[in-house]
């Protein structure tokens, strides 16, 4: 039976399934990097680091990069038109902000013109990072969001909102966060951010009814996990 969670082999690709050609993804592109760093070093903030930043000296550093793997094929024929969207979109961004003008209008949509091809493809990226940021937490590969990020579906199920922030000098990668319905267990929206030197990416997926009782069945574990983090928090 088909279900919307699927189990992911590490040593498979965690976008398709595929074992061919593996390689490791890059959370912050080489061109996005070189664009705020040239070739020295950034400053970095990662999970738990709270306000002590570390220093990345290059995108070889461990900090930049998923645990999970993508095969050579959704690395380059389905998602390369994704990444070179986002960096066109970073740029112009990148631009807003040294000007001090607005990122966004009053409804949170970029205030950057783009075909109806490239605002797809944009969304395809953060769907290709969220797939990789859930396989890292230990979650299953959700078919909605895999699907969109290779191009198999254009239906886009991911919510995207850019702001600017506080932190110019600081490369901040978030972690996997789920939000929950009341006090219960069902996970409604699972998300997280990227800030890059003052421009904050907030990505996140809505789940359906169905996902999140399938996902509560299925790994319960990730459930516990998140809701024992948030309880934590508070």
């Amino acid at each position: 039976m088909k279900t919307s969670v699927e189990e992911i082999d590490p040593k498979r690709c965690v976008l398709c399934g595929s074992a061919e050609k593996l390689s490791g993804e890059h959370k912050v592109k080489a061109s996005i990097f070189k664009l705020e760093n040239g070739s020295g070093a950034a400053y970095f903030l990662g999970k738990g680091d709270c306000f002590r930043p570390k220093i990345a000296q290059s995108l070889k550093s461990k900090e930049y990069h998923f645990d999970s793997k993508i095969c050579a094929t959704c690395n380059s024929d389905r998602t390369q038109n994704a990444d070179r969207a986002f960096h066109n979109l970073h740029v112009h961004m990148r631009k807003l902000y040294d000007a001090g003008k607005p990122l966004t209008d009053s409804s949170y949509r970029p205030n950057y013109r783009v075909s109806l091809d490239e605002e797809r493809d944009i969304f395809r990226y953060f769907a290709k990072l969220l797939c990789c940021y859930i396989a890292d937490s230990g979650g299953p590969r959700l078919t909605r969001i895999a699907s969109y990020a290779i191009g198999m579906s254009n239906l886009n199920p991911i919510n995207l909102k850019i702001s600017s922030d506080g932190f110019s000098d600081i490369i901040k990668m978030g972690e996997v966060e789920f939000a929950f319905q009341g006090g219960g267990r069902t996970v409604t929206q699972i998300q997280t951010t990227h800030n890059l030197k003052g421009i904050q990416y907030h990505f996140s997926f809505s789940l359906g009814i169905f996902e999140s009782a399938e996902l509560d069945c299925f790994y319960p574990e990730i459930v516990d996990r998140a809701l024992s983090e948030m309880k934590s928090i508070e």
